[in-house]
């Protein structure tokens, strides 16, 4: 993360098939000063991660095409000391395994959706 004067300013890489939450988030985190680079599924994420310098990545877990725990194991490879936060609605079931999961892989922190913009920016600040 880089200062800019007294805040910090995250270059952050958004993650989620939902274009309305991808949306959502963006504005929440672009209007709290962060630069944000979104992405629709894993598999962009991962070729974003891998051609751009990133401070952060924030990926929804259940996605078409690559979802988030194979992108979560493919930055842990590639990326070791890439911050990485899960999110999940967690579809039919209850997010919380797969949460526990994206964390047992090394996303340093998890958070369940619904979540407000303050609960997520708090998360993004204490990386």
């Amino acid at each position: 993360m880089r200062a800019i004067g007294e805040a910090f300013m995250a270059n952050i890489l958004l993650v989620d098939d939902d274009p309305l939450v991808l949306e959502a988030l963006s504005i929440a985190l672009t209007e709290a000063e962060h630069q944000v680079t979104t992405a629709r599924n894993g598999h962009f994420a991962i070729k974003l991660a891998d051609a751009n310098s990133f401070d952060l990545v924030i990926t929804d877990i259940i996605m078409p095409d690559k979802e988030g725990l194979e992108t979560i194991s493919h930055l842990r490879r590639h990326h070791p000391d890439l911050k990485i936060i899960a999110i999940s609605g967690g579809a039919r079931v209850s997010s919380t395994p797969y949460l526990k999961m994206a964390k047992a892989m090394g996303a340093v922190q998890a958070l369940a959706k619904p979540f407000s913009a303050s609960e997520l920016l708090a998360a993004v600040e204490a990386i």
